[in-house]
């Protein structure tokens, strides 16, 4: 077999830290060996900050933001993201964790406009939040969001 790329879906899912760094240093180790793309999916933001390139951030089935994992991190535009990534524990400061209000919406039934609307503390019918599920607007430097109130003014 010669794949060009390798899908790993959530391959270190309910491992501890020493079993889940042995299964992405051999994933690594193939990954060079076959030159080939591995395209890394989980939910462990912390595990993709260690590992991947390009970070594309997925709710409701749909891409709501896609950059660099550098810049996802240093600056999380979506407040999706931004929830995300401020529910990584850190050893800084201890604080209490805030769950997300509400729950995902269901795919058979999505809500109208953006999915992620009825939990976003920024949605605004005034743009269109309601309404219209935003598209994927291109920022530059590979830079990429789907939010109507980060991307207002910008696109």
């Amino acid at each position: 077999l010669s794949p060009s790329v390798i899908l790993a879906d959530e391959p270190t899912s309910a491992l501890d830290v020493v079993v889940q760094r042995r299964v992405m240093a051999t994933l690594e180790e193939v990954q060079s060996r076959l030159g080939v793309a591995l395209i890394l999916i989980g939910h462990d933001m912390g595990l993709m900050a260690q590992f991947v390139d390009t970070v594309a951030v997925m709710y409701a089935g749909r891409i709501i933001e896609k950059g660099q994992v550098r810049d996802i991190f240093h600056e999380p535009l979506h407040p999706y993201t931004k929830f995300l990534i401020q529910s990584l524990p850190t050893l800084e400061k201890k604080k209490l964790f805030n769950g997300l209000e509400g729950s995902a919406p269901s795919l058979l039934d999505p809500p109208l406009g953006c999915p992620f609307h009825p939990r976003c503390p920024l949605a605004d019918a005034a743009k269109g939040c309601f309404q219209i599920p935003p598209s994927l607007v291109d920022l530059g430097r590979e830079r990429q969001v789907a939010c109507y109130v980060v991307t207002e003014g910008r696109a």
